[in-house]
């Protein structure tokens, strides 16, 4: 019950809202009883969230925010493209990016019982991004695109970047823009695609599956001059 009010509504299940509850359903479960002689006590909770396999957590990302709803439709539209176009699971990819914060510090921490708060340092800024790839199938997967604020950081200094297992990239504030997207689409995907599909025999006929990020360019951009646009289908 727990679990589907937080699922629901995504608000977060506290330890004094589970007491405040206790107390009010208290005389209905147990009408023969003084509400006086039950106390939902520190004590109580915590043996009440031991018997059920209730633990606390951080609460991460924001999924309850997605609009199910306005899924459908491109769920219906996809199947009918996938059908229509006969792609198969190898045929199709599906590229997204993600923040690393590779310096941050872990927002909780254990402390002795007579500290009443910790302190802490100030949190880390430096952040990379990274992109993946890779078909539905799993069978073709692109090395990550890593997207730094410096075009040569010092430690790679006497090192070919060519070499590294990534694709790198840098921009100023270590975000994907629209002019990393193109290149990294028309140098590192299409290329490894490309060739995916001649050493397996497979048609070269690729749908390219992308969410709507200001950083992401439009079809027709893309498919300017250097890709026909009958070749690469991205939704």
């Amino acid at each position: 019950m727990l679990r589907l009010v937080y699922s629901s509504r995504g608000a977060p299940v506290l330890g004094p809202l589970l007491q405040e509850k206790a107390q009010q359903l208290f005389p209905s479960l147990y009408p023969n009883d003084d509400p006086s002689s039950f106390k939902a006590s520190s004590g109580w909770l915590d043996k009440f969230c031991s018997r059920h396999g209730i633990r606390q957590i951080a609460l991460q990302g924001e999924s309850l925010s997605a609009d199910s709803a306005a899924i459908a439709p491109f769920v219906r539209e996809l199947e009918s493209r996938l059908k229509t176009g006969g792609y198969s699971s190898d045929q199709v990819f599906n590229a997204d990016e993600t923040g690393l914060w590779w310096r941050l510090m872990l927002s909780k921490s254990l402390v002795c019982r007579g500290e009443r708060r910790a302190k802490n340092f100030k949190k880390a800024k430096e952040r990379v991004t990274l992109l993946g790839c890779a078909s539905a199938s799993g069978t073709c997967r692109l090395p990550l695109a890593f997207i730094n604020k410096s075009a040569k950081p010092r430690c790679f200094k006497n090192m070919d970047m060519n070499n590294l297992p990534v694709h790198y990239f840098s921009q100023q504030k270590s975000w994907m823009d629209a002019r990393l997207f193109t290149d990294w689409f028309h140098h590192k995907f299409v290329p490894h695609v490309k060739r995916f599909c001649e050493e397996n025999v497979i048609e070269y006929k690729i749908l390219l599956l992308l969410d709507n990020a200001p950083a992401h360019p439009s079809i027709e951009m893309l498919c300017h001059d250097n890709v026909p646009s009958s070749k690469h289908n991205i939704s």
